[in-house]
This record gives structure tokens, C-alpha cells and sequence, in this order.
């Protein structure tokens, strides 16, 4: 069982960091989004596994459509 993060709120690019390279600031934004993709694949995973209990699959649902049951 995985323990849940919380909520993932959708951030478009991480801010700029003073005298970062435009270079550096795409790579590291690139970063941050495949992350949070592998993130979102791996709860998406979790949300359909049979070994996680219903209460587990109702946090992991909630989280990610950013609701409350």
C-alpha cells in the first residue's frame, strides 16, 4: 500500500529561479512535469488495484479529482 500525498494540484511551470539559464529553467520544468505525470500514472495504478482497500481507492480517487466524498 502506498502512502497518499494529498492532494496534487496542476502547476503549469515551476517559477524561475534569479540568474537560472532559460536552458536550465525548461529542462527543470520538463523535469517537473514527467514527474508529476509518473506521479499521476502511479496513483491511477494504485486507484485500480485490488489489493488496495475501498477506503484507500476512495482517498486516492478524491486526491485526484480534487473532491471530497
Amino acid at each position: 500500500m502506498n502512502d497518499h500525498r494529498g492532494p496534487q494540484f496542476v502547476k503549469l511551470a515551476p517559477p524561475p529561479i534569479a540568474g537560472e539559464a532559460a536552458s536550465d529553467f525548461r529542462e527543470r520544468a520538463l523535469r517537473q512535469q514527467a514527474e508529476t505525470a509518473q506521479r499521476r500514472q502511479q496513483d491511477l495504478l494504485e486507484l485500480s488495484s485490488q489489493l488496495n482497500p475501498p477506503e484507500t481507492r476512495i482517498r486516492i480517487w478524491e486526491s485526484l479529482h480534487q473532491v471530497s466524498l
